[in-house]
């Protein structure tokens, strides 16, 4: 057999090698191909801490003034149950979620006050209408000792009809959106070295309520604060934390009045 020549091996030796390495590299890189889509939807149903991590929605900056002084957003200020089929904008979105939980100072005091700055409360925001963000259930998250005021999605779809049966209650029929308020007890409990202290988390949830009720009044919308519910099956629709207790939902709109 005659034998090959030097020049000629090399050639063959450097032709296998580049040809291994596209393939390991393609092999690789079809691994490291993931559908973005199909990675949110399952992270957004089985751990909504690295939703928020790595997909937030950065909501525009609160105003800190209004057209409206306190005095008289007191006055005028009034549970309205009619609301107008109309979208909401992300920023009323914002400003409404700042109202209710916004950090406020370098040491994480927020806009409502927590007995020992425990902050056992969750507020999450379903959008049903609003300019520029899909339906779906979205969780709030206002920082630690600074403002994060960010959003994450943590159950994508249009959930306004199933929350309206489940709850049965007219004024969420229509409403662009529904702000959500939950408590954790066992966070209370373990500040108070393990005695019980669900009122503190229910005197938070009213701080809240009023917060929203007057940043509502200012923005020229309406709402009404809703508990005559099975806060059970409210959990179980919106697939919340077990750890998590639903106190208030606010349907937020403009108001037909």
């Amino acid at each position: 057999m005659p034998e090959t020549p030097p020049g000629r091996l090399s050639l063959i030796g450097v032709s296998f090698l580049l040809i291994t390495s596209f393939i390991v590299f393609s092999y690789f890189q079809g691994l490291g191909r993931t559908n973005p889509d199909s990675l949110t939807n399952r992270q957004v149903q089985s751990n909504p801490e690295t939703v928020e991590l790595i997909e937030p929605i950065k909501l525009p900056s609160p105003n800190l003034d209004s057209r409206l002084s306190l005095e008289k957003a007191l006055s005028s200020r009034r549970s309205r149950r009619d609301l107008l089929n109309e979208p909401l904008t992300i920023k009323q979105i914002s400003q409404l979620l700042w109202a209710a939980q916004g950090v406020t100072v370098d040491w994480g005091g927020r806009t409502a006050p927590s007995v020992k700055s425990v902050y056992p409360l969750t507020v999450y925001f379903l959008s049903h209408q609003v300019e520029s963000l899909n339906p779906g259930l979205y969780r709030y998250w206002p920082g630690d000792r600074e403002p994060v005021h960010r959003l994450t999605l943590v159950k994508p779809g249009d959930l306004l009809k199933d929350l309206t049966e489940t709850v049965n209650q007219s004024s969420l029929s229509v409403a662009p959106a529904v702000l959500i308020i939950t408590g954790n007890f066992e966070k209370m409990t373990a500040a108070f070295d393990n005695e019980k202290a669900d009122f503190n988390v229910y005197l938070e949830a009213g701080h809240v309520g009023q917060n929203i009720y007057l940043e509502v009044e200012s923005l020229g919308l309406g709402t009404v604060a809703l508990s005559s519910f099975d806060p059970e099956k409210v959990h179980d629709l919106l697939e919340l934390p077990e750890e998590e207790t639903v106190i208030y939902l606010f349907p937020v709109g403009l108001p037909k009045e």
